[in-house]
């Protein structure tokens, strides 16, 4: 399989951290998804970061410092299986070093469904959580997973499995 081509005029230089963005379906469908497109210029703009993205025909996702997929459609729970699959990634999120966050409609609305599979959610639009996000791992990863998903826990609309004990959005509230 071949990777895709960067569509952002930046190179990965030594020290940049690295973020694979991930739309669990295939390449035609996905890379006119106007959210991948808005938070891989979002994601590039950052002067330490470097995004690439990942489809489930071109699936690799290996070596990028956080993986985030997008969930537009319930069926494509199946599909953020068999890209972990394809590259040999556990899928229970405590048993990883891999640290995969997810997004998009499908988990703004219910985040329980995959939160034994993700380490944190971002809830809603996240435009500028994301930055937020970055910024935090850039000051705490060195800690560990652990210190970064505790500190981002408590950035608003990041949901965080098991550190996270509710939500509210809107009027509705979700409880851990």
């Amino acid at each position: 399989m071949i990777a895709e081509q960067s569509t952002y005029p930046k190179s990965w230089k030594h020290g940049m951290y690295s973020l694979k963005l991930v739309f669990p379906n295939l390449y035609y469908g996905g890379v006119y998804n106007f959210g991948i497109h808005v938070l891989y210029n979002i994601i590039n703009r950052q002067e330490k970061w470097y995004c690439t993205r990942a489809f489930l025909d071109y699936p690799q996702i290996n070596n990028a410092h956080l993986i985030g997929f997008t969930f537009q459609y319930e069926l494509d729970y199946f599909n953020f299986f068999k890209i972990l699959n394809k590259n040999n990634i556990t899928h229970n999120r405590k048993e990883r070093e891999e640290i995969i966050f997810a997004g998009g409609p499908c988990v703004s609305i219910n985040p329980h469904t995959l939160s034994k599979y993700i380490d944190f959610f971002l809830l809603g639009e996240c435009e500028d959580t994301i930055i937020t996000v970055l910024d935090v791992y850039e000051t705490t990863i060195t800690q560990g997973k652990r210190a970064f998903l505790k500190e981002i826990s408590s950035i608003h609309g990041v949901y965080v499995p098991g550190i996270t004990t509710s939500i509210t959005m809107g009027n509705a509230r979700l409880a851990e």
